[in-house]
């Protein structure tokens, strides 16, 4: 009877340990997932052919587009923060167009935010390495997040808008987080 009850006690620490390696295997890979699809998501923000998206965004923020109805000679002579103005009726006009070139600029600019707007899902849901977007992303969408500021209150003029929300609460939880200690080493 002795050997019996060893022999089932060596059965359920073993089976003990071997469900506590599985579930360390599964949480590894989870954050291998998560750490991979971060890097993924941080490669597409920093890949060559978005580049233009985010410069006509950019120039849009900036006021940067000249609208039409302003004639050259009156656009040359519009200062940084007049140009800025502008933008917002660029803006309207683009959304209310039917131009296919209007059209095609509008969602050029919207390239970008809609892709920081599926990452900032992704974050918030805890599909993505928080660390990695911490130091690859976050200061880059808190200057669109600051230059954009204008832009997102027109966007967002409807009182129940949820619009770009998944970065707003992206932003948010950043800023509560420290950057990691193997960030600060150095080489």
């Amino acid at each position: 009877m002795h050997g019996s009850t060893t022999a089932q006690w060596i059965t359920a620490v073993s089976a003990v340990v071997a469900l506590l390696g599985a579930l360390v295997a599964i949480l590894d890979n989870r954050r291998t997932a998560r750490q991979r699809l971060a890097y993924e998501y941080v490669a597409r923000l920093e890949d060559p052919e978005l580049i233009a998206h985010q410069a006509t965004m950019s120039s849009f923020l900036r006021g940067g587009l000249q609208p039409p109805g302003i004639s050259d000679e009156h656009w040359a002579t519009l200062d940084q923060a007049a140009r800025r103005d502008t933008a917002g009726d660029t803006w309207r006009r683009l959304v209310e167009s039917p131009n296919v070139e209007d059209r095609e600029r509008l969602l050029r600019i919207l390239v970008y935010p809609n892709m920081l707007e599926g990452l900032a899902g992704m974050y918030n849901h805890g599909l993505l390495d928080r660390a990695i977007i911490k130091t690859h992303v976050e200061s880059e969408a808190r200057d669109f997040w600051q230059a954009a500021g204008w832009w997102l209150d027109e966007v967002r003029s409807e009182p129940e808008s949820n619009t770009f929300r998944d970065i707003e609460v992206m932003m948010e939880d950043l800023a509560k987080r420290k950057r990691p200690a193997w960030y600060h080493r150095e080489s």
